[in-house]
């Protein structure tokens, strides 16, 4: 089954079952807050359990046991992002072509594409070419909308996803809303980098933890949706606990990229600078920040690999099993896993500072070079 016609938009809380527990506490009580922060990793249902929260409220044929029925109007339109009493905000890409960093048509089109994507699969990560922020004037017209009346019974929802990506001017005044929201609203912000957060909006919101996925589960929930065989298999096994990632890894884009990650593995071995050079250039040409995200995501998974070959001396728990012919020859080019093991907090170190340095060619040199470093002393190359 191709992977555009699965219908993903009502998975509820998959996985996470102390969540999901949580708000059923919640809702059989009546005692729901007016702001949460949806924190964990990254692909493993913030959004969607946001989406879910959001039907439990607004749904107008709930079951026996309180869970919205996903089928009546309002559940439809929830699922497609376009219920009027739901609000999101999505970090968005500033024009670097505008001097009033208005938004130009060509970043309009890639957001509305982005948007229907995550309309037809939450756990889609949005992805744009530049870097993205939160800025002012999006927190200014949500509290705008949020003045606004409901149009049906349950309230008004704001979504914040990525909040940690706020600039400090937007978090200032997000803070404002956060103090004294209007009546019926809540505000659901989500995050993997909750510390990135101004500690005065921790400090307002109840906060729920979201957990890795078991590769099991997220096996299981691929084949649910029509992904068979080996695909299925290895997309799970480096997945990392993301499911996101997981639909990621089943794309032809997403399988380019794992190529690419082994390509630049090889370049920690290249002497020659300027073909590193001329690999950097074309690959910024072709990718957008996001999918310089998944390169390291697999360029880290390939690495703990190469650790565990290394270090176990056995081929057990590793993720990529279907390129072993490729880790044995990276393996039989490394004196010992010390190297490895420094090469893993370069590239997690690196990672970190994504949405802090928007900067695509002086990352992916960043470790080229200073991993070449880490490698070239030591190996056997």
């Amino acid at each position: 089954m191709n992977g555009s016609e699965h219908n993903l938009a009502t998975p509820g809380f998959i996985g996470q079952e102390q969540v999901s527990g949580y708000f059923d506490r919640v809702f059989s009580t009546g005692k729901v807050g007016s702001g949460y922060l949806f924190e964990g990793p990254s692909g493993v249902g913030k959004f969607t359990a946001a989406l879910e929260f959001t039907r439990r409220l607004k749904c107008s044929r709930k079951k026996e046991d309180g869970t919205p029925c996903n089928e009546c109007y309002n559940c439809r339109l929830i699922n497609n992002l376009s219920h009027p009493d739901l609000e999101i905000v999505f970090p968005l890409p500033a024009s670097l072509e505008k001097a009033d960093d208005k938004l130009g048509p060509k970043e309009l089109q890639e957001i509305n594409e982005a948007i229907k994507t995550k309309a037809a699969n939450p756990y889609y990560q949005l992805k744009f070419s530049q870097a993205v922020y939160i800025r002012i004037d999006k927190i200014r017209e949500l509290e705008y909308k949020l003045a606004q009346t409901s149009s049906e019974a349950g309230g008004k929802v704001a979504i914040i996803v990525d909040a940690d990506i706020m600039t400090t001017e937007a978090a200032n005044a997000f803070l404002k809303t956060l103090e004294e929201p209007p009546p019926e609203v809540y505000l659901i912000l989500t995050s993997a980098r909750p510390s990135y957060l101004l500690p005065t909006i921790r400090s307002r919101i109840q906060r729920v933890r979201f957990s890795k996925l078991p590769n099991n589960l997220i096996l299981e929930y691929l084949k649910s949706q029509g992904y068979e065989g080996s695909e299925a298999q290895v997309a799970a096994a480096l997945s990392q606990g993301n499911l996101g990632r997981a639909f990621d890894l089943l794309s032809p884009q997403f399988i380019e990229l794992r190529n690419k990650a082994f390509q630049m593995f090889n370049l920690f071995f290249e002497k020659e600078d300027l073909k590193i050079l001329e690999w950097v250039d074309e690959f910024n040409k072709n990718n957008k920040q996001g999918e310089l995200e998944v390169l390291m995501q697999n360029l880290s998974s390939l690495s703990r690999d190469l650790f565990l070959m290394k270090e176990a001396k056995g081929y057990r728990n590793l993720e990529n099993t279907d390129r072993l012919d490729e880790l044995e020859r990276f393996v039989a080019a490394l004196r010992d896993g010390r190297q490895i093991k420094a090469l893993i907090g370069l590239i997690n170190s690196n990672q970190s500072d994504f949405h802090l340095n928007p900067n695509l060619t002086l990352l992916i040199l960043d470790t080229i070079f200073r991993g070449r470093e880490i490698l070239s002393s030591q190996s056997n190359a």
